[in-house]
């Protein structure tokens, strides 16, 4: 089970990702945070191939780290 800190911190990254000039929809994430993507594998090419900010380094290797069930729940889809 993800602990509250962890949804919290995570909700309040995604949100500034969004806030972000330039950053808009979802930015770097764009295919997991506005495609609803949330596999390992498009985690893993958004690290791998677009992803030079470090708050959306953070955001995929916290999606990483957690069941894909628990990312539905927590990013709201």
């Amino acid at each position: 089970m993800v602990s509250q800190e962890f949804r919290d911190r995570l909700q309040t990254l995604v949100h500034a990702i969004y806030e972000c000039p330039g950053g808009g929809c979802g930015c770097c994430l764009h295919i997991v945070l506005d495609d609803t993507n949330l596999e390992d594998s498009h985690i893993q090419w958004c690290l791998d191939n677009s992803i030079k900010h470090g708050i959306c380094r953070e955001v995929a290797e916290m999606l990483l780290s957690i069941p894909v069930e628990d990312r539905e729940e927590i990013l709201n889809w």
